[in-house]
């Protein structure tokens, strides 16, 4: 498994914008490209991919941006790589609807699968609620002198 710079920025935007959930109003492009030093431009085509997907939402204009489609809590970092990403293990039988002409007999399939499976499991037990969270209580410990 490899995640990407797309993945990666992905996750990182999910989490600008559910650290920003419960303000109710949409963040600007400009404001979670400086937060999370994500490239504009890359930013704006991940945006879509996401809005796609149904994890976002925009508004138009002044007031405008992107906000979550639904809450923190219903969003899991495997729903974002999933999206981004594809298939966490990346081998010639996995899905079973591929090419590879000896899937069935395959010894490696069921361990791909199995690989596959647990990667599944731990990217969606983690949500975004709780990632914020996290962030919010790591920046209530630090303090300054």
């Amino acid at each position: 498994m490899k995640i990407s710079a797309k993945g990666d920025y992905a996750c990182k935007a999910v989490l600008e914008l559910a650290l920003n959930y419960h303000e109710g109003k949409p963040v600007q492009i400009s404001d979670i490209a400086e937060r999370q030093n994500i490239p504009i431009k890359f930013l704006e085509q991940i945006l879509i991919i996401l809005k796609q997907g149904g994890i976002t939402k925009s508004k138009r204009g002044a007031e405008g941006g992107y906000y979550l489609a639904k809450p923190p809590e219903e969003i899991t970092v495997g729903d974002i790589i999933l999206l981004t990403e594809g298939a966490f293990v990346h081998a010639p039988c996995i899905p079973k609807e591929t090419n590879c002409k000896n899937s069935e007999d395959c010894i490696f399939r069921p361990i791909w699968q199995e690989v596959q499976d647990s990667i599944y499991y731990i990217l969606q037990k983690t949500n975004f609620k709780t990632l914020s969270e996290k962030v919010r209580n790591k920046e209530q410990l630090m303090y300054y002198i």
